[in-house]
């Protein structure tokens, strides 16, 4: 079976969460999920913002990490930004683990990465920031790696500029 298999899009499927519902722009998770691994919650989610604040969707990121308990193990954002500087801001979200004596089981959600598409004045399209976009792959899947050709889900810089053109072309019409 290949990964293509393997992954759910799950879409804008609606959670319950313990003070509001919300639905992502879009969610995956393994078709075959851990033993003990509820289905509420996918492994992954992302939310994007058109021309709206980077500040919504970095909190939207929070909100999942933190409501799932530990399900939701990336949070992907996306911003475009539609004036000025054409910028397209893409960001992964992580919880990690930052023990203390007092509660070793304490986490804290981080920025693991930040990748920008940009849109320079004469047309050409640059990324700046850590590319390629990596997407841990026993997060999204929920397994290690069990064959020598599976590994960390890459994005990588041309696929990038790519998405960036196909945004603004779109955008332009």
């Amino acid at each position: 079976m290949g990964l293509e298999e393997e992954i759910g899009l799950d879409g804008t499927a609606r959670v319950h969460g313990l003070q509001r519902d919300k639905e992502p722009d879009c969610s995956y998770r393994p078709r075959i999920l851990p033993a003990g691994r509820a289905t509420k919650w996918p492994s992954m989610v992302v939310e994007v913002a058109n021309s709206g604040s980077q500040n919504q969707v970095d909190a939207d990121a929070h909100w999942w990490l933190e409501n799932s308990n530990g399900d939701v193990k990336i949070a992907v954002t996306i911003s475009i930004q539609r004036t000025g500087t054409r910028r397209i801001t893409i960001r992964r979200w992580e919880t990690i683990g930052r023990p203390t004596r007092a509660n070793p089981y304490i986490t804290v959600i981080k920025l693991m990465q930040e990748v920008n598409i940009v849109r320079q004045p004469n047309g050409s399209i640059t990324t700046t920031g850590t590319a390629p976009l990596r997407l841990p792959f026993e997060k999204v899947m929920l397994r290690r790696p069990s064959m020598l050709l599976e590994g960390d889900f890459l994005i990588l810089d041309e696929a990038l500029k790519e998405l960036g053109q196909e945004v603004w072309e779109v955008q332009d019409h």
